[in-house]
């Protein structure tokens, strides 16, 4: 049964955990995005051009921007936002 990481934040440290997570092929790896056109971005693109362009996400690797889809079902949930954002994001 596969494992579901949900990464709170799409960023340089979002993209970067989400790859080192996908690696296993027992994880099921979901990026949220509070920025709906970024969300797109970056899983039309499959690349964070923003932050880390060039690093392509692994094709097994979701977006969205809908917060509820992102956290429904995770076993573990990342948070990889500026700690200026924590509050903001969590409530």
């Amino acid at each position: 049964m596969a494992t579901k990481s949900t990464i709170l934040g799409s960023g340089a440290m979002a993209t970067a955990c989400s790859i080192l997570l996908a690696e296993h092929a027992d994880q099921e790896v979901t990026i949220w995005s509070r920025n709906p056109e970024h969300a797109h971005d970056l899983q039309t693109a499959r690349e964070n051009k923003r932050q880390l362009p060039g690093v392509m996400l692994p094709d097994g690797v979701a977006v969205t921007a809908d917060i509820d889809k992102a956290v429904a079902g995770a076993d573990y949930l990342v948070l990889a936002i500026p700690t200026k954002f924590v509050r903001e994001t969590l409530t």
